[in-house]
């Protein structure tokens, strides 16, 4: 049961990571293609990322120490025989047909185990091709099978030359029996997923959606200003003479990007023109109370709270950044909630209505 326990413990410690890093790409496609995000699609993906994540730590954890993988080097790593699990079944175990009493102990022997669990494992993936990603039953064997096989060969290369020698077991059977799982998965999805929501269920609900600009989307596009804004004055004040400051090259990129570029179009920023949706009404007032709002009033916020934190605590670093990082979760769990009360502010305020433009 360790064995197991390893790589399931690897995985829940890594997928937060790799989560953080795809957040970002997934959000700007679907907010590109659709124009909104459905969180149970977003659960379904990284779900299924997860998912791939315990099958590639289960086929490569535990990893050997420099002694141990020494143990290998003159030994076979290959098995190239069909259905030599069944020999090795009949090996392993005293099983015989016509004795019901060998039956239990040779199904939950180690060999049969190990067997009944490669099936398994990739019975989830047949159900994530057919279910959600839609794919026809040739091409679901066909990356069920490639999955299988890159897997035997990451074991086979030692994971591609990191170990001078295989550490585990290259197996044709396994390439069968895991693809077979995965068939076995994509036969029974619709006994699994009949109370869940077709596909194209939701992603017309996506689209629907995405006729009034959500708040996140507008989040996105607004970090890709900022970053834009942010890039171009640390340039700015590493290479010009002219600005000398870096409050000056920040005050400067935010005309140029957020005023300048958005009157001269008359639609968007380029973060905002990225994420498929413009602004009507806009002026040169207008837009300078909109930008006094964002970077100088919104951007600075946490850095506001943390410095009130610390002064209210008496200077307590590490009970500042607590307080700080509960507040700023309760603030984003607070803004999700009243999404739409705030665009509506927003635009009450700043007079510059937010329309789509996905076509």
């Amino acid at each position: 049961m360790q064995v197991y326990l390893v790589p399931l413990f690897w995985a829940v410690i890594i997928f937060p990571i790799i989560a953080v890093i795809l957040t970002m790409p997934y959000l700007v496609y679907n907010y590109r293609k659709f124009g909104s995000t459905i969180w149970f699609k977003v659960f379904i993906v990284f779900s299924f990322i997860y998912y791939l994540l315990n099958v590639y730590f289960l086929v490569i954890l535990p990893l050997p120490n420099s002694e141990e993988i020494l143990l290998y080097a003159n030994k076979t790593m290959i098995q190239l025989k069909p259905f030599n699990f069944i020999n090795d079944f009949y090996r392993e175990t005293s099983f015989n047909i016509s004795d019901i009493s060998t039956y239990l102990p040779s199904f939950t022997a180690r060999i049969t185990l190990i067997t009944f669990f490669n099936l398994i494992m990739f019975m989830p993936l047949g159900i994530y091709l057919r279910y959600y990603f839609r794919i026809k039953f040739a091409m679901a064997f066909v990356i069920s099978l490639g999955l299988s096989l890159f897997l035997e060969v990451t074991q086979l290369t030692g994971i591609y030359g990191i170990y001078p020698y295989a550490y585990r077991l290259f197996d044709v059977d396994d390439l069968m029996i895991n693809t077979l799982g995965s068939v076995i998965g994509y036969a029974i999805t619709p006994l699994i997923t009949f109370m869940l929501p077709p596909r194209e269920i939701l992603d017309e609900k996506a689209y629907r959606n995405g006729e009034k600009v959500p708040l996140t989307r507008r989040f996105v596009a607004f970090g890709i200003d900022t970053a834009l804004i942010l890039v171009s004055s640390i340039i700015a004040s590493l290479f010009t003479f002219f600005f000398n400051s870096f409050m000056n090259c920040y005050v400067g990129a935010i005309i140029i990007f957020t005023i300048v570029l958005p009157l001269k179009n008359k639609e968007n920023t380029l973060g905002q023109k990225f994420m498929k949706f413009k602004m009507e009404n806009i002026h040169l007032a207008t837009l300078v109370i909109r930008n006094i709002i964002l970077y100088f009033i919104l951007i600075p916020l946490p850095f506001y709270i943390f410095i009130l934190f610390a002064n209210l605590i008496g200077g307590n670093f590490m009970t500042a950044i607590l307080y700080f990082g509960l507040i700023m979760v309760g603030i984003y769990l607070l803004m999700l909630g009243v999404s739409d009360r705030i665009s509506g502010f927003l635009e009450s305020i700043t007079k510059i209505k937010i329309v789509n433009n996905l076509n």
